[in-house]
Formats: C-alpha cells, sequence, structure tokens
C-alpha cells in the first residue's frame, strides 16, 4: 500500500510538461500496438485457408497462413463465428489506432466499443443474407455461425421465413451495420472535437475541425462504399484461395 501511495505520489509531483509527454508517448504506443495487432489480424484472415490445421481440422499438412499455425486458427475461429463480419472487425480499431497516435484520444470508449459488437454482428448477419457460392467450404453460411443465428433467428421471430419478405431483414441488418460501425469509429458524433495536436497550430486545427463537422456526410457514404468494396474484395479474396467443386473443375479441365 506504502508503494501504491509513493508512485502515486511521485506522478503528481511531476511537472505537467512532463505529465503531458509520458501519456501522449503511451497513447502513441497502444496506437501503434493495436493497428500492428489488427495488420495482423488482417494478414491472417487474407491467408486463410479452410485446410490449415485448425481447432475443427486436426490435419498434419502444411500451414498456408502466412502467420504460421497460430494465424490458421485465428483465421479459421473468426470465420466460423462471424464470415464476413471480420470487415467490421478491423475497420474501427485501425480508426481508433490512428485516433490514438494523432490526436492521443479515445473518447466514449464503452459506447463505441458497444458499437463495435453490435456492428460486427450485424455484419455477419449481412453476410448470411448474401447467397453463399458453390466454392464456400463451410456448412454456415457467409456470415459464420452468429450470423446465421441472427438472420434466421429474427425471420422466425418475425413470421417471415421462407418468403420473399425475408430479404427485408437483411436490409435492415446493413442499416444497422453500417450505422453502429460508422458510429463505433468515432464518426456522426456531433460533440466531437479533436485535440490540437501543437498548440502553435490552434487556429489551424480549429478551422480543420470545422471543416470535418461540415463534411460528415461526405464522410458517411465514403466509408458506406469502403465498407461495401472491402466486403466484396475479402469475399473475392476469400474465394480465389478455396478450392474449386468437382463439377466446375472438370469443366474448367475439359
Amino acid at each position: 500500500m506504502r508503494t501504491i501511495r509513493r508512485s502515486s505520489s511521485l506522478m503528481d509531483r511531476l511537472p505537467d510538461p512532463v505529465r503531458e509527454f509520458l501519456s501522449r508517448r503511451a497513447s502513441e504506443i497502444l496506437g501503434l500496438s493495436l493497428l500492428a495487432l489488427m495488420a495482423g489480424v488482417a494478414l491472417s484472415l487474407a491467408t486463410w485457408s479452410v485446410d490449415d490445421p485448425s481447432l475443427n481440422n486436426a490435419t498434419s499438412g502444411a500451414v498456408r497462413n502466412w502467420l504460421g499455425r497460430p494465424g490458421a486458427m485465428i483465421a479459421d475461429l473468426f470465420m466460423q463465428l462471424i464470415g464476413l463480419g471480420v470487415i467490421a472487425l478491423l475497420f474501427p480499431p485501425v480508426i481508433w489506432s490512428l485516433r490514438l497516435v494523432r490526436f492521443h484520444l479515445f473518447d466514449r470508449g464503452a459506447l463505441k466499443l458497444g458499437l463495435w459488437v453490435v456492428g460486427i454482428a450485424a455484419t455477419a448477419a449481412v453476410g448470411s443474407a448474401l447467397p453463399a457460392t458453390p466454392r464456400w467450404p463451410l456448412p454456415t453460411g457467409m456470415g459464420g455461425v452468429i450470423g446465421d443465428g441472427l438472420l434466421f433467428g429474427t425471420r422466425n421471430l418475425a413470421g417471415i421465413a421462407g418468403n420473399a419478405l425475408g430479404g427485408l431483414v437483411g436490409f435492415l441488418y446493413a442499416g444497422i451495420a453500417i450505422l453502429a460501425v460508422t458510429a463505433a469509429a468515432g464518426f456522426g458524433f456531433v460533440s466531437d472535437e479533436d485535440p490540437i495536436a501543437d498548440a502553435d497550430d490552434a487556429d489551424e486545427s480549429w478551422s480543420e475541425s470545422e471543416d470535418r463537422r461540415d463534411d460528415e456526410p461526405g464522410i458517411s457514404v465514403i466509408l458506406v462504399g469502403w465498407l461495401a468494396h472491402g466486403a466484396m474484395a475479402l469475399r473475392g479474396m476469400i474465394l480465389r484461395r478455396l478450392p474449386q467443386p468437382p463439377a466446375a473443375a472438370a469443366q474448367t479441365g475439359g
């Protein structure tokens, strides 16, 4: 107990510029660490192969994942659970890491984390609403176990399972995913003001903050396009790495 009090008193005795310097460096280190973690997860997902050893596939074959066996297991777990929901898994933390490095800020942490989880689940449901291609190797839809559970559970609760109106549930989850993911990334909070990185550039930073606020609708549209493009790119990348079905392979060979 004495050690804790002594450490606290020593921090209190530090000059304000020193404490601010240490706080900024800690935020930058945290942001860079988070960015590196997300890059590793993205690399493991981009090189995911259903034939790699995982918790559901005990095999002694060569590991194709660029991050080795750990990367193969992590990628397979995410694909089994949320499928294309990995787009929402990656995007907000990347924005958080950049804000930590640039602005040393992570405000409304609990709210953003909650919206992040909602966005991941909703994006997974959207993935399950998409028609699975013959090359999709998993028994679940393209939104994984969580996406299938949300999609079909909602359809059953609404009493529209098997009807043409069932597709509206996918659009509903698409709207939830867009709102939740963009809000989790920090866009749309009107009261948010990015902190000034340098006191000498106060006027310039304030002007840029006002410009960003005026451009928020454009940013949202860009994010929607980014999410759609990212989902299609990841889907194509994964499908290119999957083995072709026998019928397609025979047709290609003939």
